[in-house]
């Protein structure tokens, strides 16, 4: 199985935009950062799916400081604000944590077959 890596971060470019587009300067940092948080950043859950190299992950890390550079108007490649928002790795990690938590504690028979064949 592989995941089209460009098709995510597209998706969570074009939500960003949207977002930005409409909130923009209206609002305060700490609601366009919330939204981020709540609206692009999910998109990125899917990744727990597919085998993601470190490689990759820093690149969706760039999805996120790209994202704060806009909001900031800066052209810096680090954002320390941002990096207490979300590191794509530690959500991909507990996002891939809690899905195998629920798969364990499930007693569907779909999950008893898949254990069995896995």
């Amino acid at each position: 199985m592989s995941c089209d890596n460009d098709l995510i971060k597209k998706s969570c470019y074009r939500a960003f935009n949207a977002i930005y587009g409409k909130v923009g300067t209206l609002a305060s940092v700490d609601v366009v950062i919330e939204l981020l948080k709540t609206k692009c950043i999910p998109l990125l859950y899917g990744l727990n799916a597919c085998r993601v190299s470190p490689q990759q992950l820093r690149s969706f890390n760039h999805v996120v400081v790209s994202c704060g550079r806009k909001m900031f108007n800066v052209n810096t490649s680090e954002i320390a604000v941002l990096k207490n928002v979300c590191d794509v790795a530690e959500a991909v990690a507990t996002s891939k944590d809690r899905f195998v938590t629920r798969y364990v504690l499930s007693s569907s028979v779909v999950c008893e077959i898949c254990s069995i064949f896995s």
